[in-house]
This record gives C-alpha cells, sequence and structure tokens, in this order.
C-alpha cells in the first residue's frame, strides 16, 4: 500500500506544531497530516523517499532523527539517516537541502547521527546553534549569522550554510557511539552513551559522567529514545525498560580532587639529578625548576589524587608561554615538550575525577631553561660590538689604502714633473734648435739630446722600480745600489770599497721607505763622484737590531758645514731623511773629505 508506511521497523518519532505526525522508518521518512484520523485505519501516510534522479530527495534510508527548527514556524525540518547525515527538509515544497560533505573539513562531516537539539532550549532558544550526537562524538554546530531558514536551499546549494564545527571526543570526557542527546529547561545537555549518561554544561564545558561508579543502574541506553520533560526530567529508553532520571535527586557531585605533579624526566630519564627538590615539592611549592639549554626535551608526569577508577581521570595542561590555551589531554597522565626555545614557562595542570568536574588550579610550577653562552644579552653585544670594531677597522685599512694610493699617484705624478719633465723640456729645446741650423755643426747639440733621452730612461725606470710591487724586498734595494755604485765609480774611474750583507730583513719595504731611500743614496754618492774630487769611496749598508744603517764616505777635498750654505741637494737629503723618520749625521771638513750616515727604522 504505497500510502502506509516505507517500512514496518520504526526508528523515530515527531508530532510538529501544525500537529503532524513524522515517522522515520528503516526505508525514509512518512508523514500523517491528522494523527487521529490514523487510527484504526491505512493509506493515510504519504512517503517521502530517497529518489536517485531527484537531487532534493530525501538521502539515506534509517531515519534516525527527526527534529523541528526552532523559530522557523513550522516550515523546516531537521532530518538524519544513518547513511545520508544531515539534512534540512522544507515541508511544503517537500524538497531536502542536503549538509555539504567536505572531506576537507573531517569535523564537518557528522556520522551516523542519534540526537539534534538546539541549545539552551526551553530558555532562550538559538536555531543557529546546535549540539549533534553521533558515533563519533559530540558536535557543537554554530550556523552563519547570516542564515535564513525561509531559503534553505540557496545555503545548501552554494555552501553558505556551514559556520563553525567544534567536536567534543576522547579528549574532553566525550565518549563515542552516541545514542541520544536531549536538553533539560536549564540548558543542560543530557547525552546517552551506552551504558553511562553524560550530564554537559556547554558554558564553560564541564562534563559530569554517570555510570555503575556513580551509582548509575547497569543498563544499556537506546538510540532515539531519550525525551525531556518540562519539570526537568529525562526519559530514557533502555534494555532494561523505562528509566526516569531526576536531576534534582541526582547525588551532590564529590568534592574536587586535587591534581599533583608526580615526575619529571629529561631525555626519557629521571631528572631528580637536577632537581634540588622534587618535582612534585616545586609544584606544590609555586617552585621554579632551572634547565640548561641541553635539557629543553623533557616529560612531566601528574595525576589526580582520586584513586577510585583513574583509568576515567581526565586531564588538561597548559605550558604558558608556549601554548595558548588549555590542551586536551584526555587519560594521558605525562605530557612531553621537545626542542623549547630557552626562556620562562610556567606549567598548569588541571584534572576530573570520577564525578567528571574539572578542578581549579591554583599550583604553577616554573620553568626556566637557560640559554647557551651564545644566546645570552652580553655575548649578543659583545658579536655587535666586535662586528662593528671589524666593520671599523676594514673601513679604516680601506680609507689608508684609499690614501696609500692616492699618494703614490701624487708622487708618481711629482717624480714625473721634477725628473722627466725638465729633461723633455731640454730635448724640445735642443731638436728646435738643430733644426734651425740644419747645416752647422749639431753634434754638441746631438751629444746633449743622448744624454738626455738616457737619463729620462733611467729617470722613469726607476719611477717604475720604486712603484712596483715585485720590487719591494730589502734585497733588491740593495742589489740595485751595488750595482749602481760600482757601474758609476768604475765610470769615473774611482775606487770602490762596497760592503752590502748577505741576510737581510724578511719585512717588506713600504713604497715610500724603498723610495726615499734610494733618493738619498743616490744623491750622496753623485755628489761624491762628481763634487769631491777623491779617488776612493766607500758604501758599507748593514741592518742593526730594529735599525738600517747606511754610510757613504769619500777621501775628497770635503767643506765647512758651516761656511758653506747648503744648497738644494743637501736640503733634499735632510728632508728626505726626515720623511723616513731617520737620522741623518754628516761629517766634513776641508781637506779631510766627507762622510755620510743614515739610520732608518725598520718600523
Amino acid at each position: 500500500n504505497p500510502a502506509s508506511l516505507p517500512n514496518s521497523n520504526v526508528y523515530s518519532l515527531l508530532i510538529d506544531q501544525q500537529n503532524r505526525l513524522w515517522v522515520g522508518t528503516h526505508d525514509g521518512l512518512a508523514l500523517c497530516e491528522n494523527p487521529p484520523a490514523a487510527v484504526g485505519r491505512e493509506a493515510l501516510f504519504e512517503r517521502l523517499q530517497n529518489d536517485p534522479a531527484d537531487s532534493h530527495s530525501l538521502l539515506g534510508k534509517q531515519i534516525t532523527v527527526i527534529s523541528e527548527m526552532e523559530g522557523d514556524r513550522g516550515h523546516l525540518l531537521w532530518v538524519a539517516s544513518y547513511s545520508g547525515g544531515l539534512q534540512i527538509l522544507e515541508i511544503n515544497s517537500r524538497r531536502f537541502y542536503r549538509w555539504p560533505h567536505d572531506l576537507s573539513r573531517p569535523n564537518a562531516v557528522f556520522p551516523a547521527i542519534g540526537g539534534i537539539v538546539p541549545e539552551n532550549a526551553g530558555q532562550t532558544s538559538d536555531p543557529r546553534v546546535l549540539w549533534i550526537a553521533t558515533e563519533d562524538g559530540l558536535f557543537r554546530l554554530t550556523l552563519k549569522p547570516d542564515f535564513r531558514p525561509e531559503f534553505p536551499g540557496t545555503y545548501f546549494d552554494k555552501g553558505l550554510l556551514p559556520g563553525e564545527v567544534q567536536r567534543f571526543g576522547e579528549a574532553q570526557g566525550v565518549e563515542a557511539l552516541l545514542a541520544d542527546v536531549v536538553v533539560d529547561p536549564v540548558g543542560t545537555l543530557w547525552v546517552g552513551a551506552g551504558s553511562s549518561l553524560l550530564q554537559i554544561r556547554p558554558g564553560p564545558f564541564t562534563i559530569r559522567k554517570l555510570d555503575q561508579n556513580t551509582g548509575f543502574p547497569a543498563v544499556s541506553l537506546n538510540p532515539s529514545a531519550a525525551l525531556s520533560k518540562p519539570n526537568g526530567e529525562i526519559w530514557w529508553g533502555t534494555n532494561r525498560g523505562l528509566l526516569r532520571v531526576d536531576p534534582n535527586r541526582l547525588p551532590v557531585p564529590e568534592g574536587i580532587p586535587p591534581v599533583a605533579v608526580s615526575g619529571f624526566r629529561v631525555f626519557n630519564q629521571p631528572g631528580t639529578s637536577i632537581l634540588s627538590e622534587t618535582a612534585s615539592d616545586l609544584f606544590r611549592e609555586n617552585g621554579q625548576l632551572n634547565l640548561d639549554w641541553r635539557q629543553n626535551v623533557f616529560s612531566l608526569e601528574y595525576a589526580v589524587l582520586d584513586f577510585r577508577n583513574p583509568e576515567n581521570h581526565l586531564y588538561r595542561v597548559w605550558l604558558e608561554g608556549f601554548h595558548s590555551s588549555w590542551q586536551d589531554m584526555g587519560n594521558r597522565h605525562i605530557v612531553d615538550f621537545t626542542n623549547l626555545d630557552p626562556g620562562h614557562y610556567r606549567f598548569r595542570v588541571q584534572g576530573a575525577g570520577t564525578n567528571g568536574v574539572w578542578g581549579e588550579t591554583r599550583q604553577a610550577l616554573d620553568i626556566y631553561i637557560a640559554p647557551p653562552f651564545w644566546g645570552t644579552w652580553w655575548f649578543r653585544l659583545l658579536a655587535i660590538l666586535i662586528a662593528a670594531g671589524l666593520g671599523y677597522t676594514f673601513y679604516r685599512l680601506r680609507r689608508q689604502q684609499q690614501l696609500v694610493l692616492r699618494k703614490t699617484r701624487f708622487q708618481i705624478a711629482r717624480d714625473l714633473h721634477d725628473e722627466v719633465s725638465a729633461t723633455l723640456s731640454s730635448l724640445s729645446f735642443f731638436s728646435e734648435a738643430i733644426r734651425n741650423n740644419p747645416r752647422g755643426d749639431n753634434s754638441e747639440f746631438l751629444d746633449l739630446i743622448r744624454s738626455g733621452a738616457r737619463e729620462a730612461r733611467e729617470s722613469i725606470g726607476e719611477i717604475v722600480w720604486t712603484i712596483s710591487p715585485d720590487q719591494d724586498q730589502w734585497a733588491d734595494l740593495l742589489t740595485r745600489m751595488r750595482r749602481f755604485a760600482s757601474d758609476l765609480l768604475a765610470s769615473r774611474d774611482i775606487s770602490a770599497e762596497l760592503h752590502f750583507p748577505v741576510k737581510t730583513p724578511r719585512k717588506n719595504l713600504s713604497g715610500e721607505q724603498q723610495r726615499e731611500i734610494w733618493r738619498i743614496f743616490k744623491e750622496i754618492l753623485n755628489n761624491a763622484v762628481r763634487h769631491s774630487g777623491g779617488s776612493r769611496v766607500l758604501v758599507e749598508a748593514e741592518f742593526a737590531p730594529g735599525t738600517f744603517i747606511l754610510k757613504i764616505e769619500d777621501d775628497g777635498s770635503g767643506f765647512d758645514e758651516n761656511a758653506v750654505m747648503l744648497g738644494n741637494g743637501l736640503k733634499s737629503i735632510r728632508l728626505r731623511a726626515g720623511r723616513l723618520n731617520g737620522k741623518l749625521i754628516l761629517k766634513t771638513a776641508p781637506g779631510m773629505g766627507c762622510q755620510w750616515t743614515l739610520s732608518v727604522p725598520l718600523k
């Protein structure tokens, strides 16, 4: 008979605000518009079943829940089937709108729903907040604020209905395989969970478990068999008959048991060796646990001081400075922390005994993990100062190199101007004279041009030699001095006595030292050859501790140093010695020749 119930197995019943009877069966939903007329008669039911060709037909067969939507004036129903999940039925159009199954949001998929109730029913009901009992725990569904019950299709089809979904499972003390959920007039949730009944106060979330340990009868609560009466009583169908629960006559919960920290481990090893007191004493006295930075992997053990059914104890922990809120631990009585950064932390723990009531946390364990020396403020400050010092030193060295380079460039320009420019100007004058008198005797001018070209070449060679980085050794300088003295004195038929050291310092000369020593040596030797009139010249170089000493003697006519005004040559020699921070001594007298001694510090 198509107008009868779809199936004889009935799971759920509802009489709505319009006095219509809704029947959830094993094979779909049935509606009776006039329940009193259906007694003793047939063909009075309208079937609402799944049609694979219609996306707005009922999804699934076993209808476990039928619930009116609060505040919609009898136009909508919440319908849940065992395999089809959560749906809304728009009564007038007979269209079902299905809750989107988004597998990327596990909390938004409701398996095997056993009951649906709005929050705060009996006081000020909010149709946008639902509590849903399922075989996977308890869910709290908050619909979006702009949800309008009169247009359910808009929200379901376009995915606008899903809002915030919270799941309460074993970590919060809520068991799986929930049979049903009802709400009493004061807003308390009553959730059937097998052989126990959960009394839940939503805000703040607290839970009390009623089972055989608390005097609850040994029964199994049937699914979809609960009723909340206006007087606050809860009625439930069980495997042993009908159960009545009067909240006002339930035994008063025992006092909240204290919770204590019972153990401490570092890298899974007992940490008693690093504690002056036990972890329990430190926690009880609000003490501080001091750890080294290498001990940042540790565990804390804790326990509710209630030794009845310890497997039913629940815990939650909060490590301030690491966690942002309480972390539910279920019945696990140990928490592990790994690779914590150095710093200050505060550990708190709450426990719930067999009465399911969370205790207040008054004690705390302060934990300090000392940083390594490179993580301390003084080391960082020192590193900053060292970095700044290195940066400044690099800047100074760079600046000094730039100044040396600049000075070298100026020196090259000055040498080219003083020694080469004048010679080249003379060559220009001599060549101009030859051009003006091409038929005359120009042999003298040609000799002067040849001599000037040789001097210019030698001057340029000396400039290149003094700035070459390959010629900055003492051995190079002394070798050049020996060769120059030998060639010059031999060309003038003057006896030469040369003494130069075999071993020389490894320290390199600066370009300025090399240039000034060479110029002084060359100037003194040229004066001895040109002006002394002697027949013998002694050149001796030696290294004393920290000093280079150069002696040049001739057996010429000498002169009276006090009576003779110093020329540019002698002034130049003393000026160059001053640039070297050296000491120049001249010993001479008429008829006694000249003795020059130059002392230059090696540093």
